[in-house]
């Protein structure tokens, strides 16, 4: 079955800001010096981040870089950038005793110089072992501050099985986890299969909840033995019992609320099937998610199974339903499009199937039978982009069409230049509403139900800027215009091959600012900020929108400077501010707060009382 790529939602749109599109963008000199007491620093990493991109990724993990260059002999570094805001990172060599460091809230609307000197830390040494005392290897060693300050780092274990992390004085959160495997390939044993290494060390995939609590004065050693692990074995076979190889099995724990710390340290792990379609992991006893991920290349798709529990030594069989292979190819203007995102939606379930198109514009995956919307959205870094006020936008429209797969079906996606939806975000006394998601539906002419109104099924994103602005490139089509995640007032809307102008006056919903802080002073960050609908426990088991009083409930963590921030509809709500585990501050409860109006409020932590 052949699907060609183009219908009425595209047609139309692809000359409609061609000028702007080619037009050259203003570019500027992001330059400077990287030196420690005086003296340049060669070979260190420095990237740039884009503000909006922090937080995507888990403590250890870098967040996507806008660019990225290593100094030079005089500790020199040079970006030409478009002018916004930005975040620098310095990353030096982990064999050094330089700490990372940020600079926020770098403006570049002109050339800018930023000289950053580098500090020293302290030293944390020690190897991680099973509990007969063999080293682990395939793993890294993760620490986050708990005060004074927020810092992360990791350290990957040598083939001897040690470890050595630069921090500075604090005290910290310290765990260990397993290295993805994935991208590896399997052998004939299974890639994950234990073996034992003549020196005593030993490498398989693990999950251990275990965290320590170090408070770092001077350089320290630490030992990490894993608590006793239980096996789990199983196998992945096909509906005919023919073995699944190269199947990704991913363990997550399932850790209630007030166990976050776990899930913010990601410690999960991964193991591949074998040709046998058998794989083994070890894990501490306990509830956990997972996950079972077939290989692009297979016509299986993949399951989720959640709280499996797993208190001994386990074997277990998968069956993974056979589907039909969809593939196809993403191009723009000729030339084929990698990094985009290819989400195939099950109309008639919440099943989402997802991949990425290679460098050659190409995508496969596995799926049933069925009617599937069909969403492709290209990547912001290989998209052209279009200055709109002064702001950066990617220029191409996502695209969407309605398919039936039957058997194995080829889809050609053929992205055009949008047509630009703008305006601004106001609420009922005319103020600007900064930094608010803008989602995009199709119109299907039905009102959003529960199975519907979820942000990830969205053709499109924007946030607004400091004046309450935003930008979004479409094809023509009708859609539906979301604020935040205001399902209940979403604005329709025609786009057509002329630019559209859609301010938006919106009420109802407010936006908290706190400023978390001891009573010494201390700024407490990575503070979780816990709201919930006052009268309502805070263990119900309610979604973001499905409680009795139809209000959100969530949470947020405070960032380096104690400070955190949600924007909810109107109501009374209980607010929990709960600092992180052994730290020096107490939880504090607001046990009912009417919001009707936007606030800022500081919030003061009390100190542990010792004894």
């Amino acid at each position: 079955m052949i699907i060609e790529g183009g219908s009425a939602e595209t047609v139309g749109s692809k000359y409609a800001l061609v000028i702007s599109l080619t037009e050259k963008q203003t570019k500027h000199s992001l330059l400077g010096h990287v030196k420690h007491q005086g003296l340049p620093v060669a070979g260190v990493e420095v990237r740039v981040l884009s503000p909006l991109s922090l937080g995507t990724q888990g403590p250890g993990k870098l967040d996507p870089a806008v660019a990225q260059a290593i100094t030079g002999t005089k500790g020199e570094f040079s970006f030409s950038l478009p002018g916004a805001n930005y975040i620098l990172e310095v990353i030096p060599n982990p064999t050094t005793r330089f700490l990372k460091e940020r600079v926020n809230d770098v403006e570049l609307f002109s050339n800018t110089t930023c000289n950053i000197g580098l500090t020293t830390g302290t030293l944390l040494t020690g190897t991680v072992v099973t509990q007969s005392g063999k080293q682990i290897i395939d793993g890294e060693v993760v620490a986050i501050g708990i005060e004074p300050i927020p810092y992360e780092a990791t350290s990957k274990l040598t083939p001897e099985g040690a470890y050595a992390l630069v921090l500075p004085k604090g005290k910290f959160h310290i765990a260990s986890r397993h290295v993805s495997q994935e991208d590896a390939e399997p052998n004939a044993n299974g890639i994950e299969e234990a073996h034992t290494i003549t020196n005593g060390t030993t490498s398989f995939p693990f999950v251990s909840t275990q965290i320590l609590v170090v408070n770092l004065v001077i350089d320290g050693t630490l030992e990490i033995v894993l608590p006793e692990l239980v096996k789990f074995q199983g196998e992945v076979r096909d509906v005919f019992g023919q073995p699944v190889s190269n199947a990704l099995v991913k363990f997550a724990p399932g850790v209630p609320a007030e166990q976050m710390l776990v899930r913010e340290l990601n410690l999960c792990a991964e193991s591949k099937s074998d040709a046998q379609g058998s794989f083994e992991i070890w894990l501490e006893p306990g509830n956990y998610d997972l996950d079972i991920i077939p290989a692009p290349s297979a016509t299986h798709f993949g399951m989720r199974e959640a709280n499996v529990k797993v208190d001994s030594d386990t074997t277990r069989s998968f069956v993974l339903q056979e589907g039909h292979k969809l593939k196809g190819e993403v191009m723009f203007e000729d030339e084929p499009l990698s990094s985009c995102l290819v989400r195939v939606q099950d109309v008639s379930s919440t099943k989402e199937f997802i991949a990425k198109t290679d460098n050659q514009g190409q995508f496969t995956l596995g799926v049933p039978g069925g009617n599937y919307k069909m969403v492709v959205v290209a990547h912001p870094k290989s998209a052209p982009s279009v200055t709109i006020d002064g702001a950066q936008h990617a220029g191409i429209a996502p695209w969407a069409k309605m398919i039936v797969v039957g058997g194995d079906t080829q889809v050609n996606v053929g992205l055009l230049a949008g047509t630009a939806l703008k305006g601004r975000i106001r609420d009922d006394s005319g103020q600007a509403r900064a930094g608010l998601q803008i989602s995009v539906f199709a119109d299907s002419k039905e009102k959003f139900t529960a199975q519907t109104s979820e942000l990830h099924l969205a053709l499109a994103h924007s946030v607004t800027d400091a004046d309450g602005r935003y930008s979004i490139f479409l094809s023509p089509g009708e859609y539906l215009i979301v604020v935040h995640k205001d399902f209940a007032n979403a604005t329709p809307v025609e786009v057509g091959t002329e630019p559209v102008n859609l301010d938006i006056t919106w009420h109802g919903w407010c936006h908290l600012k706190f400023e978390i802080s001891g009573e010494d002073g201390g700024k407490v960050s990575r503070c979780q900020m816990e709201y919930y609908p006052y009268g309502e426990k805070p263990e119900d088991d309610a979604n973001e929108q499905d409680s009795a009083t139809n209000l959100p409930r969530g949470y947020v963590l405070t960032d380096d400077e104690g400070r955190c921030q949600v924007t909810i509809p109107q109501g009374v709500y209980t607010f929990k501010f709960n600092p992180p585990n052994s730290g020096s501050y107490v939880p504090k409860d607001i046990r009912q707060l009417s919001i009707s109006a936007d606030i800022s409020r500081k919030v003061v932590l009390s100190l542990k009382r010792q004894g």
